[in-house]
């Protein structure tokens, strides 16, 4: 064997561990689960089922602050076209919900998630305002 195929071999032979070296760094990094943080959609509809969209949606750890409207978890958001709104990177905690949109409001009746939100699950809601 000439001293050019024996490069080539051990070139070659290097190539093939490297992909079998990268193939398996591949498959160890896909088996670590990364837990997400717990995610609530709530979607908001009138007292006819329709969407309400650009309804403004908060979150309260307590009914206290849940019915004065202070110490919102997050900042304020808007539910899109759908009447839908995503909160992430949540607590597993309880949440109290709050939606208005001109006259409109679930001020009547509490609205409390049905349980504590869970890591790497999307919680949904569905709040009527009248």
């Amino acid at each position: 064997m000439s001293f050019k195929e024996s490069a080539y071999t051990v070139s070659n032979f290097t190539l093939k561990l490297l992909g079998c070296l990268a193939l398996i760094s591949v498959m160890l990094v896909s088996c670590v689960k990364i837990d997400t943080p717990p995610a609530l959609e709530v979607k908001v509809l009138d007292q006819y089922n329709d969407v309400v969209a650009g309804a403004r949606v908060s979150l309260y750890t307590s009914l206290e602050e849940w019915s004065m409207l202070e110490n919102p978890v997050q900042v304020w958001k808007n539910t899109d076209q759908n009447g839908k709104v995503t909160f992430l990177n949540l607590q597993e905690v309880f949440y109290y919900v709050y939606v208005e949109k001109d006259t409109l409001n679930n001020i009547k009746e509490e609205i409390v998630t049905h349980q504590k939100l869970k890591v790497n699950i999307i919680s949904t809601l569905e709040i009527h305002v009248n």
